[in-house]
């Protein structure tokens, strides 16, 4: 089996529809526990979300409890994706079944009105669009203010060993105000991810490995879920992450 670390070969197209093209009991999981760690936060005035891919679905919880997103990532090519859903691009992924479960959890009546309501909502509330390098100590070059929520989903555990790891996950953290929120979900015991034909690379995580590496970079009040899966894809589970920074974690 190869895997690659050649992130050119990375197409958007063929993730989304790996993914998200259908709704299944792995995204029920993802959308209930983000919609339960917003509804437990307070509202906010800035949110970053770190490595979000091509993918928007991970906002959709936080439009109620954040007045301002900055969505980054480090491929252009995602970027370019998410910006077409947020034109309306006829040839953007359609996310409405991942809407419509929100507003079933948000106790809303699904409905036309509704639907176009929380959509707008959210691309509103995405003011904009940038490129990251969680490898850089700043992984955001056009940003020096410090945010109030971090959201990373299925980005950190992308590198290889260990001490990227620990490294990858200290400077998105150097993103995050004291006090902040950090949301996180990660895939379990992961030997790679895959992409249409292709497999990236991933590094093997679990609870007592994650939770052990944020206490060390200075998060606290960590709270883990996590649905086990038995997948073909690499990974053997996906676990939902929220933590509170506590401290600067040392260089």
């Amino acid at each position: 089996m190869q895997i690659t670390n050649d992130y050119s070969k990375f197409s958007p197209q063929d993730y989304l529809n790996e993914y998200y093209r259908v709704l299944n009991h792995e995204n029920l999981f993802i959308l209930n526990f983000l919609h339960e760690s917003y509804k437990n936060i307070s509202f906010q005035r800035t949110m970053i979300e770190l490595g979000g891919g091509p993918t928007i679905y991970q906002l959709i919880s936080s439009r109620n409890k954040v007045q301002e997103i900055i969505f980054s990532d480090y491929l252009d090519k995602n970027l370019q994706e998410v910006e077409k859903w947020r034109n309306n691009s006829k040839v953007s992924f359609n996310w409405d079944s991942y809407f419509k479960l929100v507003l079933k959890l948000e106790n809303k009546k699904v409905n036309a009105g509704n639907l176009i309501n929380m959509k707008n909502e959210l691309k509103n509330k995405i003011i904009e669009l940038e490129r990251c390098n969680g490898y850089d100590k700043k992984p955001l070059s056009n940003y020096h203010k410090k945010f109030d929520i971090l959201s990373t989903c299925f980005c950190p555990e992308i590198v290889n060993n260990e001490k990227d790891y620990v490294n990858f996950l200290r400077n998105i953290t150097t993103l995050l105000k004291l006090n902040g929120h950090l949301i996180m979900l990660a895939v379990k015991n992961a030997k790679f991810y895959k992409v249409g034909e292709i497999n990236f690379p991933a590094y093997k995580i679990d609870e007592t490995h994650v939770k052990r590496i944020l206490e060390k970079i200075g998060y606290s009040n960590i709270k883990i879920k996590t649905m086990e899966i038995n997948n073909l894809r690499g990974y053997g589970g996906i676990m939902g992450v929220t933590a509170i920074k506590i401290s600067e974690a040392p260089a």
